[in-house]
């Protein structure tokens, strides 16, 4: 380690590598402090030529000053030897009269007892007394007792939960899932069908915030971009399919001031870290509702009809919010978009689907 990166340590030996070069100097940039404003200006004396006497001046002021803290850490690393002190360094053309080597060199000079042999100077300085020795314990002291659980075999370690994404259930005999529209059914163009998608989840994410009677223009407004490339006739059905939603009077709770899109949500379940990212939460006193849209699929006839695939992922989302609000019932909804058709999951269908019994959740 460099002189000042030891930071003062003690030991046995120490030797000091490079004592014949000199800091460097710190260049054309000083720093000054107005007298009137007391600011600090930076005075640059690129050339010689545009210097001045107060410039010069300071320059050499810093310089002296890097000088001293140079020789401080010398004082530094001559007093950290414990034992041996080695001083040593680079053979240079001309060593400068101040560098550390020159400076021990003149200060070895003027000490009685200095010898000398092959060039290389040393002074010893042999100890005269007896080193301190350290007392044992008494013999008849009572041998330590160790804890109970020193020497003990380690407790197993718990198993780690594993990662379950409720729309991606891979464990699951998922069975049959609804088909999605086709990308090519009535011809539509520059395949709305695989883009609606995302435009009713936008939709649907956004429109709640605004006041209730400007969920029609707003909605009008965003399909009628040009970056969706709707026809005028597909822009006005996708908003009517959006507004049926939002004014179900069943669905009210889920889009009132209660509720939140697109949440995260992470928890414990069982043996199962659940983490997945529900679509609209509404948070009441009395209870919770979580929905998960469902765009560009045919819905089934009845909720018991459900792809095990959703049941699985709405069972998952219910058993974290039941460990995050256990005085509160969890109600699960599926919204498919296409038909407008809101089908309410029965506590005891996602009962059978449940990852596991009881929850922590963060």
């Amino acid at each position: 380690m460099t002189v000042h990166g030891a930071k003062g340590l003690q030991a046995p030996l120490v030797i000091l590598p490079d004592t014949t070069s000199l800091p460097p100097p710190g260049g054309n940039l000083i720093w000054a402090t107005d007298p009137l404003t007391k600011v600090d200006v930076p005075l640059w004396t690129p050339r010689k030529e545009i210097t001045c006497q107060e410039t010069t001046r300071r320059q050499k002021a810093a310089g002296e000053s890097d000088l001293e803290e140079y020789n401080r850490e010398l004082y530094v690393a001559l007093t950290r030897a414990e034992d041996r002190l080695v001083i040593c360094g680079h053979e240079t053309r001309s060593k400068a009269e101040q560098c550390w080597y020159e400076l021990i060199k003149r200060g070895m000079q003027r000490l009685p007892g200095v010898e000398e042999l092959d060039s290389v100077q040393f002074l010893a300085s042999p100890q005269h007394m007896a080193p301190v020795i350290e007392r044992s314990a008494p013999t008849d002291a009572p041998a330590a007792k160790w804890p109970e659980w020193f020497g003990a075999p380690l407790p197993e370690e718990p198993k780690l939960a594993q990662p379950l994404a409720p729309s991606q259930p891979a464990d699951a005999d998922l069975g049959p899932v609804p088909f999605a529209v086709s990308p090519l059914a009535a011809r539509e163009a520059a395949g709305l069908r695989l883009k609606r998608g995302q435009i009713l989840h936008t939709l649907l994410q956004h429109l709640p915030s605004l006041p209730r009677e400007d969920w029609a223009l707003a909605a009008q407004t965003f399909l009628s971009r040009p970056g969706h490339a709707l026809p005028p006739e597909q822009a006005a059905l996708m908003a009517k399919e959006v507004l049926e939603i939002l004014q179900n009077a069943e669905l009210a709770p889920l889009f009132g001031e209660h509720s939140r899109a697109e949440v995260p949500l992470t928890g414990v379940v069982g043996e199962r870290v659940v983490g997945g990212l529900v679509d609209r939460l509404a948070v009441l006193s009395d209870r919770v509702l979580v929905a998960d849209y469902k765009t560009n699929r045919n819905p089934p006839a009845t909720p018991e009809a459900t792809p095990v695939l959703y049941l699985r992922q709405m069972a998952a989302y219910r058993a974290v919010l039941q460990g995050v609000f256990p005085d509160r019932d969890v109600a699960c909804v599926l919204i498919w978009t296409q038909a407008g058709r809101v089908a309410w999951l029965p506590s005891v269908l996602l009962d059978v689907h449940a990852p596991g019994a009881g929850a922590t959740a963060a």
